[in-house]
């Protein structure tokens, strides 16, 4: 069965604006997740689709109904941090607190604990294991954060297992890549579905990941550097009928689901 994966954060809130938009200023930004998540959920109630959010903790503090509301259709919720900051710009002792604050922002939204964590851009590398660490001591049972690949700048571990396994006591979720390429996100975006397709098609427990923001072609637009930008707003047009098609062509389940047959 593969997983599939939602990062609930605000268009405002990605690394590629840490630059250009404070955290500071989050609260003077447009908000658009609450109408996106919703139409997200309704395309996944369409398609009798579970998914993991991992949701941001300030999200959580500041719109916590949704956050109830996710969870109320049956959906899981993980823990994305607090603040988007990601674990390679952080010491252990900030990142600990900013996971506190999450967890708390996180339970009192929805009632329940998040037991599976995803580092903001999927920061838990080779330099960051000692993350690992953190979150075993504060509770939790999984990490989905690790991405076997050499092809991005900023994140990935080449040579990971590409299936679930134990690292540090925690379970490790990593997610998909197929002969290199990853499957979700500014990726899925870019690549037409057929290329998506077939990468899935490759591997049967593919875990599949993608934003709110990213079904919402009218998103502000900034004048990144080239590459950023390209990755940021390609195919933002085509991502609900593409995703659409994803969810026709394949059978996904929610993380929590997936651990208990991968680790049984």
């Amino acid at each position: 069965m593969r997983g599939l994966t939602i990062d609930l954060e605000d268009w405002f809130q990605v690394y590629n604006f840490s630059r250009i938009i404070k955290q500071e200023d989050w609260g003077k930004q447009r908000e658009r997740v609450i109408r996106n998540t919703d139409r997200l959920l309704d395309v996944l109630d369409e398609y009798d689709t579970k998914a993991t959010f991992f949701v941001l903790g300030w999200i959580a503090e500041k719109y916590p109904f949704l956050v109830n509301e996710i969870a109320t259709r049956g959906h899981e919720i993980g823990c994305h941090g607090y603040s988007h900051k990601p674990v390679f710009l952080m010491s252990k002792e900030e990142f600990e607190h900013d996971l506190e604050r999450s967890v708390k922002a996180i339970k009192k939204a929805c009632g329940a604990r998040p037991k599976g964590y995803r580092a903001p851009s999927f920061s838990i590398t080779k330099k960051t294991l000692w993350a690992l660490d953190v979150l075993k001591e504060n509770g939790f049972e999984y990490d989905s954060s690790m991405m076997p690949t050499d092809k991005h700048p900023d994140y990935g571990i080449k040579g990971i297992p590409r299936k679930p396994f134990m690292i540090k006591g925690i379970k490790e979720i990593p997610l998909t890549t197929v002969h290199g390429l990853p499957v979700g996100g500014g990726y899925f975006r870019a690549y037409p579905y057929i290329l998506t397709r077939y990468l899935m098609k490759k591997d049967k427990n593919s875990i599949f990941y993608i934003h709110p923001w990213e079904f919402d072609p009218k998103i502000p637009r900034y004048n990144l550097p080239l590459l950023k930008r390209f990755r940021h707003y390609v195919g933002l047009k085509k991502t609900r009928k593409k995703f659409r098609k994803l969810l026709r062509d394949f059978r996904f389940d929610k993380l929590d689901n997936i651990i208990k047959k991968d680790f049984s």
